[in-house]
């Protein structure tokens, strides 16, 4: 995209959703970031806490994607849990408005195209990630955590 600048226009929305899970407990359950946040300051940052009482098998699936205004964006966005474990999930082309402004590797992510097994404890869930974005409006992004237990 010519012309990138910052990700100003981003609003992201990361939908928490347990329900077929008892064992895994996210505190807060509904999270709002905004993603020019998380796309420019080129470190993770903390969004939520989620507590692992047995192993489980996890998945951040993106749910919806809307843009209002001219707005073009692309761009990766990880989740990272750092606990007992740290993992790492690239969620590659999560932003991608008007679809095809990214170019995604051929691959198979666990925790985002496939379930993440992870282990029992306490973890911070972090965010990062990299956008680029130009013209004016804003997008936003909803992503769910589905869990199999």
């Amino acid at each position: 995209m010519p012309n990138r600048r910052r990700a100003e226009a981003l609003v992201g929305v990361l939908r928490i959703s347990t329900a077929q899970c008892h064992v895994i407990e996210v505190r807060p359950r509904r999270v709002e970031v905004d993603l020019a946040a998380v796309c420019s300051t080129g470190r993770p940052i903390k969004v939520a806490e989620l507590t692992v009482r047995r192993r489980a098998e996890v998945r951040f699936v993106p749910t919806s994607a809307r843009a209002e205004g001219g707005v073009k964006a692309a761009g990766t966005v990880a989740v990272v849990l750092r606990g007992p474990c740290v993992y790492e999930i690239p969620m590659y082309c999560l932003v991608d408005v008007p679809p095809g402004n990214c170019a995604r590797p051929m691959v198979l992510v666990p925790g985002f195209d496939a379930p993440l097994e992870i282990e029992p404890g306490t973890y911070d869930l972090y965010l990062a990630g990299g956008c680029a974005a130009e013209g004016e409006g804003a997008v936003e992004i909803a992503v769910e955590l589905t869990a199999v237990c």
